[in-house]
């Protein structure tokens, strides 16, 4: 029997925190910023300090870190810049300087933004992106800039309430600003690499990117969803450094006031699936991307049918909230000219019913009519049950879902440390396999998707009645797949890059499994699980590289079997006789056929 599912935890926590002055939100995160395996809730306000609530078994306290926020905290993201296993403090802000807070080992905190090549200002909004995009092992970021060129486009008179708003960004003293890619050089140093990576896009009203890995080939590509008459685009990495704009080829560049862009395979089909949410001069829109023709398609009505219509929404997640293994969602309403409207929660009616979303009862979610924006989910108190954070606008205190939904369903979860690649594994795929129909369930670590919003970035997977997990595969960022077999259910497994030993030993490659996989080459590893391309079979053409149980005979010029006698049908000598013999002879033999 489900009991309910959701109640709002804030008043007990005694988390009162308000946004009273923003425009069109400010940042949120439920990242663990001291790991201490608790998910911790960080947001920001108009002119104001950072707000920190810290916590341990599911009792937050205010922290003492308070940076403060000039103007209003935009992103606000734990961001490992430097790549040192801690977490640092990255925070975009409204006309305002960006802030990087760099974590240091004696607990203090050090100014890094002013040296770090990152523009300062930003204008009336900013958003921020993270992903190893040239997959050197760190992070690298991608700032969109909200900015109107020139304010006669939006056709306001001067005396409109939103001049004002608008010409904060189009002043003199906040010039333009167009979206930057910039590589990290480490020692939070980044370089301007926009013109380099063909990512110059010109003045936009940019509200959300995502790194993504859309069309699976291990490289993350960029999106980005922009408001009023720009297009969105699509950027596909080409995996030699720079990207190519397939906006248009793609069919992703359709025009509405895009705010958000949320991403989960929403169908169970193995392809992820975007929310693009928008205002009432349109409905949000549902994407999916089809591999045979690299197009997105809109599948809004197969699975919202009318239910986003006619809303102004922001902020947008998707999770399983009842463990059932589909993803349901939740969607942040504010209208600025009718505020009070009443926020969306929608659950996913599963493959029986097309996947099709309707609206619970009360019971699971109450009415909520707060100005919310920006949302972000994670299991703080680590029942297995996935629970989510808003933050509002106005006199509307923060908003702090627990789930507390009892059901006999069962659940994992997932957290990756790289090594090899970047700490925070960001740009990691991870599937799930288990004795389910629509296994395996399949999930990607981003930092930076949804609007404003840093979600905990442990993976949860809700497996319903299944009790037995086949394997978890990890294809971390830079390029190894490994596998664990054995993990039970129920539990969160943090899963390290390069040890997945206990399960698939490979110890003479210090665990990380990648070598030459052939066995009939010369540096044939037998321990080998995922094939690096270094294969040679120099031993085999008079090269002084001579195969196991061989040794170069300077005389002769050739590879002759160690401590064994001649042997003349070691034709290769390489030691022994076998199929790779037959095949040298048959070369010596073979002749053209005739016409």
């Amino acid at each position: 029997m489900l009991a309910q599912g959701f109640v709002n935890i804030a008043p007990e926590q005694n988390m009162v925190y308000t946004n009273p002055f923003g425009q069109w939100g400010s940042g949120l995160s439920l990242v663990d910023w001291n790991q201490d395996g608790w998910p911790d809730v960080t947001a920001c306000r108009e002119n104001g300090p950072a707000i920190v609530y810290t916590q341990t078994e599911g009792q937050f306290l205010q922290s003492e870190l308070a940076p403060f926020c000039a103007g209003e905290g935009k992103s606000i993201q734990w961001v490992d810049v430097d790549n040192d296993g801690d977490l640092d403090l990255f925070i975009t802000q409204e006309a305002a300087p960006l802030i990087i807070l760099e974590q240091a080992d004696d607990g203090l905190w050090i100014e890094r933004s002013s040296l770090s090549n990152l523009p300062l200002f930003m204008p009336l909004a900013s958003c921020a992106s993270w992903s190893d995009y040239d997959r050197d092992g760190d992070l690298d970021v991608y700032l969109g800039a909200y900015h109107v060129d020139e304010l006669d486009e939006l056709g306001l008179p001067e005396d409109s309430l939103l001049w004002d708003v608008w010409n904060t960004g189009t002043s003199e003293e906040w010039p333009s600003v167009t979206n930057k890619m910039f590589r990290n050089d480490g020692d939070f140093v980044f370089t301007d690499v926009t013109e380099a990576t063909g990512l110059s896009n010109g003045i936009q009203l940019t509200l959300a990117t995502l790194f993504h890995d859309v069309d699976l080939d291990g490289w993350p590509d960029l999106l980005v969803a922009n408001d009023k008459w720009n297009p969105n685009a699509y950027y596909r990495n080409q995996g030699n450094g720079t990207f190519e704009d397939l906006s248009i080829a793609s069919n992703f560049d359709f025009v509405l006031d895009a705010m958000t862009l949320t991403e989960g395979d929403i169908n169970q089909d193995g392809w992820r699936d975007f929310l693009i949410t928008n205002t009432p001069q349109g409905t949000d829109i549902l994407l999916t991307y089809n591999p045979e023709t690299a197009q997105f398609e809109d599948i809004t009505n197969a699975h919202f049918g009318s239910l986003l219509s006619e809303s102004w929404t922001w902020g947008a997640r998707f999770m399983d909230y009842d463990n059932d293994t589909d993803l349901d969602a939740f969607v942040a309403e504010h209208y600025p000219a009718q505020p009070y409207q009443l926020n969306h929660f929608f659950e996913n009616g599963g493959s029986e019913n097309d996947h099709l979303f309707f609206i619970p009862t009360t019971d699971i979610f109450p009415e909520d009519f707060t100005n919310a924006h920006s949302v972000a989910s994670a299991d703080w108190n680590r029942d297995g049950r996935i629970d989510f954070a808003v933050h509002n606008l106005g006199n509307h205190k923060i908003r702090m879902w627990e789930n507390v939904t009892t059901n006999a369903n069962h659940w994992v979860e997932i957290e990756l440390q790289g090594v090899l690649s970047n700490s925070q594994a960001i740009g990691s795929w991870v599937e799930v396999h288990c004795d389910h129909p629509a296994s395996p369930f399949r999930s990607y670590t981003a930092l930076g998707a949804d609007y404003l919003s840093q979600s905990d970035l442990v993976l949860h997977f809700g497996l319903a009645e299944v009790a037995t997990i086949d394997s978890i595969l990890v294809q971390w960022p830079m390029g190894l797949t490994e596998s664990w077999i054995g993990l039970d259910v129920d539990q969160i497994h943090v899963l390290v890059e390069g040890e997945s030993a206990a399960s698939n030993p490979c110890p003479s490659l210090d665990g990380l499994c990648a070598g030459c996989t052939y066995a009939d080459a010369c540096n044939y590893e037998p321990e080998a699980l995922l094939d690096d391309g270094s294969c040679f079979f120099d031993c085999y053409i008079n090269n002084s590289s001579c195969g196991p149980g061989t040794i170069w005979d300077e005389a002769t010029s050739m590879c002759i079997a160690l401590g064994f006698d001649d042997c003349p049908t070691d034709i290769n000598s390489d030691g022994v006789t076998n199929i790779a013999d037959l095949l040298w002879f048959l070369t010596d033999l073979s002749f053209p056929c005739p016409d």
